[in-house]
């Protein structure tokens, strides 16, 4: 699979409120697919997250889009 279609599968598990299987998919795009994550993948993660409250796991995603080269935007702060 490539990004786009990682992202709309992220995407999916967002909006059907499968936050577990959404993060599990996160990982496997990365351990398992060597996929590098990009702005897309990251605000849904984080507005995932943040649907269900967690905050934790909200700033550490957040503060890993550094290491990944990937600058917030508007969107990422009013999610």
């Amino acid at each position: 699979p490539d990004l786009v279609m990682c992202n709309t599968i992220l995407q999916a598990f967002h909006k059907t409120h499968d936050i577990q299987n959404m993060v599990n998919f996160f990982e496997a795009m990365i351990q398992k697919y060597k996929m590098t994550p990009d702005l897309t993948t990251f605000n849904t993660l984080i507005h995932g997250l943040g649907m269900v409250n967690d905050t934790k796991n909200m700033l550490a995603t957040f503060l890993s889009m550094e290491k990944w080269g990937v600058q917030p935007d508007e969107v990422t702060f009013t999610t």
